[in-house]
């Protein structure tokens, strides 16, 4: 699966968690997540609506919020940390 492969690149980068986000109207996408060991840590409020122009659609729904979760992969001291704002400067 792509997340454990994704999990497997970050513990060899020394990363200490995988953190990512998605619209709070995507339901499925929450569960996938949440399924998949991740767990929410914060809601970035109107964020579709701020950071895009044009307005966004899911299933006929705006996007407004991004649900923000993480995963925890390392508990070694020697981890690497990187907040939201560093992924989302280079795309991660």
């Amino acid at each position: 699966m792509l997340i454990d492969k994704a999990v497997t690149v970050a513990k060899g980068k020394g990363y200490k968690q995988i953190i990512v986000g998605t619209a709070d109207c995507g339901i499925k996408q929450i569960r996938f997540y949440e399924k998949n060991g991740f767990v929410k840590y914060n809601i970035k409020k109107n964020y579709f609506t701020d950071i895009y122009d044009t307005p966004i659609y899911e299933n006929g729904v705006q996007l407004k919020d991004m649900v923000m979760l993480k995963k925890e992969i390392n508990t070694d001291y020697n981890t690497r940390v990187i907040d939201d704002t560093e992924i989302y400067r280079f795309g991660y």
